[in-house]
């Protein structure tokens, strides 16, 4: 805020709408999407004045974002394709990474598991001809995901524990809450339901944990686990998960 402040009394143009973009990053990651859908519009007016192609790519993808994060998965999808029209043509390979990565989110919520897996399989080739191992982890852990929904456990958990191996070795805090809460999911359809409660609620108190791990992972899962197991025994496994540390959970899978 107080960067978007001097920017204005500079009349600097370049700093107000990468500010205000950054106040709608901060708002959607805090589930303020109303913040950060009111952020991202003044910010792509100034970004438009500007003819500021990188910048426009930027705020349509937090946009598309805002818009699947608020489940209108239609307008989300119409701001991704914008995304990557725009990120091709000024050459921006990482960020047509990430767009394709979002675009088999989308694939991925509307249950087209083939759209899905050759998004998530792009975004891990452009990821990795970038150099970006942050970026490749990610699209791998959803492509262990894309192998867990259609029922390939053993696949699902190579694909993650591979991944956690990485996020671990960058000290990627979402990267390795992501990778544990996939292998709890995996977890629970192979042993003891129990342990992937425990795992999960971990997940979804530790500190580094986002909304978009929270919303669109743990809590189904839970919500699932929690009709197959006796109310008491499913408490008892939230409270001991709560207290879990992510050290010792992710050295479950990585012995």
């Amino acid at each position: 805020a107080r960067s978007l402040e001097v920017a204005r009394q500079r009349d600097d143009h370049w700093v107000i709408t990468r500010s205000l973009s950054g106040l709608g990053d901060i708002a959607w990651k805090s589930s303020d999407y109303e913040a950060a859908h009111s952020h991202l519009q003044a910010s792509l007016e100034v970004a438009e004045a500007l003819d500021d192609h990188s910048q426009i790519a930027n705020i349509f993808n937090m946009l598309g974002i805002v818009y699947a994060m608020q489940n209108d998965m239609e307008t989300g999808r119409r701001y991704f394709e914008q995304t990557l029209e725009l990120t091709q043509v000024i050459g921006d390979r990482e960020r047509s990474a990430q767009v394709i990565n979002n675009l088999g989110e989308l694939a991925r919520l509307n249950h087209d598991l083939k759209e899905a897996s050759l998004r998530y399989q792009q975004a891990v080739e452009l990821h990795e001809e970038a150099g970006n191992k942050t970026g490749e982890t990610l699209s791998r852990i959803n492509v262990g995901m894309i192998a867990f929904d259609a029922g390939e456990l053993d696949e699902s958990r190579q694909i993650l524990q591979d991944a956690l191996k990485t996020a671990v070795k960058l000290g990627a805090l979402p990267l390795v809450l992501a990778a544990v809460a996939g292998l709890a999911q995996v977890f629970a359809k192979t042993d003891e339901p129990l342990q992937s409660v425990e795992l999960l609620a971990m997940v979804l108190h530790h500190p580094a944990s986002n909304s978009h791990i929270r919303d669109n992972q743990v809590q189904p899962a839970l919500d699932d686990l929690r009709g197959q197991i006796e109310p008491e025994a499913f408490e008892a496994a939230l409270a001991r998960g709560a207290a879990l540390d992510l050290d010792m959970a992710a050295a479950r899978f990585l012995r």
